[in-house]
């Protein structure tokens, strides 16, 4: 499948993912990307996975941060990581 394709090369390049918790409360009420391709990255090796909101007002940062860490944990995601100069820290969640 392409997404497994994109994920390994993600994984060579030694890219992380965004889990952004915006889409949890507009339309389709989930987490993006879906757990299920959050759970293939895993599988696959990737280690780094940020956490956004996406917020377009001031009001809306940080909105269902807390939900998003939950569905994260479910998974098996156990760290998020946090960038400075484009370098990683792993943060335990």
């Amino acid at each position: 499948a392409p997404i497994l394709k994109a994920l390994k090369i993600m994984k060579e390049k030694g890219l992380g993912i965004e889990l952004n918790s915006r889409s949890l409360h507009v339309r389709c009420q989930e987490l993006f990307p879906h757990p299920d391709i959050l759970k293939w990255a895993l599988e696959i090796g990737i280690e780094h996975f940020t956490l956004s909101s996406d917020s377009h007002t001031p009001k809306d940062a940080g909105l269902y941060v807390k939900e998003a860490l939950e569905i994260a944990r479910d998974i098996g995601i156990k760290t998020v990581s946090t960038y400075e100069k484009r370098k990683p820290t792993q943060l335990k969640i």
